[in-house]
């Protein structure tokens, strides 16, 4: 239907402006409709953008657990392979320290037996076993029959 004409140029203002007010909501409504559609869209990118970034993390978190676990075992390994090498070391020292304990034991035993066997020599004794048969030559150090003399290390050594 046409509208009628303007009866006063205050009704004709008004229509104008009714007619621009229209035409002006029209245009905002499509503008405010474009932007409402492009921040859709940037919504949909940003939210794929953040499912990506996630899936990237869980990726990154399932390598990074699976190298901890290699770290892990491989840290454990390298304890027990030391474990073992302390238990060796000390197995070998118990080892070298008895055998110097025995040395040791045999070096004091030999310097007794030559301090006996000088000592036994100072009290005469050396020319009877000389003289008897080898056989017989086993003298008993410990027997009752042997005479007791007190001599001081400096006795002997002198």
């Amino acid at each position: 239907m046409a509208k009628s004409p303007p009866s006063s140029p205050k009704a004709t203002s008004l229509l104008i402006d009714e007619d621009f007010s229209e035409e002006g909501n029209m245009d905002m409504l499509i503008a405010s409709d474009k932007v409402l559609q492009g921040l859709n869209d940037t919504r949909s990118e940003l939210l794929n953008r953040v499912e990506s970034l996630k899936q990237d993390l869980q990726h990154w978190r399932g390598k990074l657990d699976t190298e901890v676990n290699s770290y892990n075992e491989e840290i454990g390994d390298l304890k027990d392979s030391l474990n073992s090498d302390v238990e060796q070391l000390k197995n070998d020292t118990s080892v070298v320290d008895c055998a110097q304990f025995l040395e040791g034991l045999n070096v004091n035993c030999d310097i007794e037996k030559t301090l006996f066997d000088d000592l036994i020599a100072d009290l005469g004794l050396q020319d009877k076993m000389d003289s008897a048969d080898e056989s017989e030559a086993q003298f008993d150090y410990f027997s009752s029959d042997a005479p007791v003399t007190s001599v001081t290390i400096e006795e002997i050594l002198e």
